[in-house]
């Protein structure tokens, strides 16, 4: 059994906290967030923390999910795995290039995993296209062209989303 601690309750915080619930492998055993009325709403066995680092310092999980502005992110992921967490942060990564380089090279140094929370990959016709690639069946690739999106200001429920130093490159970074 995996044990999850979760940094961030917000609206995919809690979509993330909704799988955990239900999967037989894993466990939410710990969290933390700004907003001490969503960390009053968990379960008795979830430990709360003071801050992301006292969580990620602590034995109270295996692996945390970062969900949280991007902006926040390199600095998270980071603390976790030098305190020996794997990590799962959301999309996007990282506000750069350089940010996610970083961020890799710290998890290969650490030998823990960090994976990326985007749901698309797992998409029955996303790993079909996957495994025709591979295979060969589509021949060589010269360019690919694809269409992703969200409807926009619905989605946008919090002030940080408006702040493009917050989110950077809006639908495109956060799909692309």
């Amino acid at each position: 059994m995996m044990r999850f601690g979760l940094i961030g309750l917000g609206g995919i915080g809690e979509v993330r906290k909704q799988a955990l619930e239900v999967s037989p492998e894993c466990k939410l055993t710990a969290a933390f967030d700004l907003d001490s009325a969503a960390l009053a709403k968990l379960p008795d066995h979830v430990s709360v923390f003071k801050d992301a680092e006292q969580l990620m310092k602590s034995d109270a999980c295996d692996a945390v999910i970062i969900s949280t502005p991007t902006h926040f992110h390199k600095d998270l992921v980071l603390t976790a795995l030098e305190n020996g967490k794997h990590v799962i942060v959301e999309k996007p990564m990282a506000s750069s290039l350089a940010q996610c380089e970083q961020m890799v090279e710290t998890a290969e140094r650490c030998g823990k995993l960090l994976t990326v929370g985007f749901n698309h990959r797992y998409f029955a016709a996303i790993r079909d296209v996957k495994t025709a690639i591979q295979s060969g069946a589509l021949g060589k690739l010269r360019y690919v062209k694809g269409f992703a999106g969200h409807t926009g200001l619905s989605e946008f429920k919090a002030e940080w989303m408006y702040d493009k130093d917050s989110m950077g490159g809006g639908t495109l970074m956060d799909n692309g």
